[in-house]
């Protein structure tokens, strides 16, 4: 079976020339990733942060099979909430997608990866029973419960 790299890359603000310059550097650094690992990009690039579109990360899961990698440059690409995160990488890997974030050296694949996802996991339901939360979360989480796995 052959499996597939998808670079996600979710641009936030900022003017014409900034978003350029952003976009730039997370492509150069999902390509350096992918040329350090023999990979070839499927490249998502969504420009706005927006909730409602916070759907394309379903959109892209519900395109990834089991042994597809989801490859981000850093962890707030996927989003700024933790809660949302983390419901992210439950979805990810019960489908059996890898998920790799670039800066930070994540990889769920070692179990040094695995191991910091568990934590980024357990410090978000330690804030979500707190009572931390973030605007639209059970938009979203409702969003991501329709994801076929």
């Amino acid at each position: 079976m052959i499996s597939y790299s998808f670079g996600y890359i979710r641009l936030c603000g900022g003017d014409d020339k900034a978003m350029a310059r952003e976009k730039e550097k997370k492509i150069k650094i999902l390509d350096m990733w992918a040329k350090e690992n023999g990979e070839v990009f499927v490249k998502i690039i969504v420009e706005s942060c927006k909730v409602k579109d916070i759907k394309m990360l379903d959109r892209v899961l519900n395109m990834m099979d089991p042994g597809d990698i989801f490859v981000a440059a850093n962890i707030n690409q996927i989003s700024n909430s933790p809660d949302r995160i983390r419901l992210f990488v439950e979805l990810a890997e019960n489908k059996g997608i890898r998920i790799v974030i670039v800066e930070g050296g994540l990889d769920t694949i070692t179990p040094s990866g695995r191991l910091m996802m568990n934590i980024l996991t357990a410090v978000t339901k330690i804030d979500e029973e707190s009572g931390v939360d973030s605007e639209d979360e059970d938009s979203f989480s409702e969003e991501l419960e329709g994801v076929n796995t």
